[in-house]
């Protein structure tokens, strides 16, 4: 009937927002000369792919004085991005930013890209999971 023709229609639309959604989730930048690694959280890993690779090109890293360091000790073609993690597609009125976040702290949790391992700082890690915790987030 025409009640089920609707509902069809209904779930291609939803379908379809899903898959022009650009995918979101966590990504690392690896030093392949040390190891280390960046990780982080993005709404667009796509773009993020690009504008990341694109900075390391041009030696210009902003986010990570560390990582800029070792950019211009080793070079761009020693680094390289990879996705961790896509976030899956969430239900309505779920906070998009608070499940990144959750995401990129987990990642962040297993890998402990912190001093020889990476380019973060353990004591801002602890203190975002900690208020993280405080929030009543389950982790």
């Amino acid at each position: 009937g025409q009640g089920t023709m609707q509902k069809s229609e209904r779930a291609d639309i939803k379908r379809s927002y899903k898959q022009s959604a650009p995918p979101m989730g966590v990504y690392q930048i690896l030093s392949k000369a040390n190891g280390k690694i960046y990780v982080a959280a993005s709404r667009n890993l796509e773009g993020e792919r690009n504008s990341r690779l694109f900075q390391l090109k041009m030696g210009a890293i902003v986010f990570s004085r560390e990582l800029q360091k070792d950019l211009e000790r080793y070079g761009a073609a020693n680094f390289e991005f990879s996705v961790l993690a896509v976030l899956e597609p969430q239900e309505p009125g779920t906070s998009v930013e608070r499940a990144l976040a959750d995401l990129e702290l987990q990642w962040l949790e297993k890998l402990r890209p912190f001093g020889e391992r990476g380019y973060h700082n353990a004591r801002a890690f602890k203190r975002n999971a900690e208020r993280r915790a405080v929030s009543g987030v389950v982790l």
